[in-house]
């Protein structure tokens, strides 16, 4: 049998870029596919290029641990993260410096966009909560359900 070589089109990754602790979620975005967003344990959200093998965007608006990342699936420059430091920010990586942040009581386990409302987004918090917040009303979340006694490990919109 003849082997068959195939050559990646992604170039190395620059290690003076790289995160310095655990990545703890990775996004892909799907529109975009030579980026992929990834959260860290060292507080930084960092959107790589894969194609370039390079750091396109390294984002530092969370004090502790980045747990959650994802990206808008139908505005592809906007991405959601989600921290142990009890906040939810939403961010256009076209102007990375104005954010909306949401303090959400608790340490973010995991967030999912409303596929049937994308300004909107369902976060699981470490102490149970299910928290709904959406961009038209950065100043409070829509509403919390305390829906268990401890944090949901996932959350979905189906």
């Amino acid at each position: 049998k003849k082997k068959t070589v195939t050559k990646s089109l992604a170039k190395p990754v620059d290690q003076t870029q790289s995160h310095v602790d655990a990545v703890l979620a990775l996004s892909w975005n799907r529109p975009n596919r030579n980026l992929i967003a990834s959260a860290s344990a060292d507080t930084t959200v960092k959107v790589w290029d894969l194609s370039q093998g390079t750091c396109a965007l390294n984002l530092v608006h969370h004090t502790s641990k980045v747990q959650s990342v994802t990206w808008n699936p139908t505005q592809p420059t906007v991405l959601l993260t989600g921290s142990y430091d009890g906040t939810a920010a939403v961010v256009d990586c076209r102007t990375p410096s104005e954010l909306l942040r949401w303090e959400l009581g608790g340490e973010v386990e995991c967030m999912a966009w409303n596929l049937h409302n994308t300004d909107q987004f369902m976060t699981s918090l470490d102490n149970g909560n299910i928290v709904c917040c959406d961009v038209k009303t950065p100043a409070a979340p829509l509403y919390t359900i305390n829906a268990h006694y401890k944090a949901a490990c996932t959350v979905s919109y189906r």
